[in-house]
């Protein structure tokens, strides 16, 4: 993986979250924007690209980090929906880059950096 994936990955999952703050329109649009930028930068840099380090991607493995940032997601989603308190983006912003950059940390160590 490339030095740079996890924390550009971290930063767009976040700006997924913080995005939810603008207005309603704007929110949509750049929630797809987000979203697509990193499901193109999740499948080109791990989800399609057979062995990286050594690793195939296994729902076991990634079952932590889909549940860790799909769950924050979702939790922020409905409490704000439910409640109205908006501020539940902004500690799903930092639960979403948290569980990223702990995965890359993670991965790093355990596998070491692209070449």
């Amino acid at each position: 993986m490339p030095r740079w994936f996890y924390p550009v990955q971290a930063s767009l999952l976040a700006g997924l979250c913080l995005v939810q703050l603008l207005p309603s329109p704007a929110a949509a649009v750049a929630t797809v924007l987000a979203g697509v930028t990193v499901a193109l930068l999740g499948s080109r840099y791990w989800l399609n690209r057979p062995d990286v380090s050594g690793v195939t991607p296994s729902l076991r493995d990634m079952l932590p980090f889909l549940a860790g940032t799909s769950g924050a997601i979702l939790l922020a989603m409905a409490l704000s929906r439910t409640t109205g308190a908006w501020w539940v983006w902004i500690v799903a912003a930092v639960v979403v880059a948290g569980v990223v950059l702990r995965t890359g940390a993670t991965y790093r160590q355990e596998y070491g950096d692209a070449a």
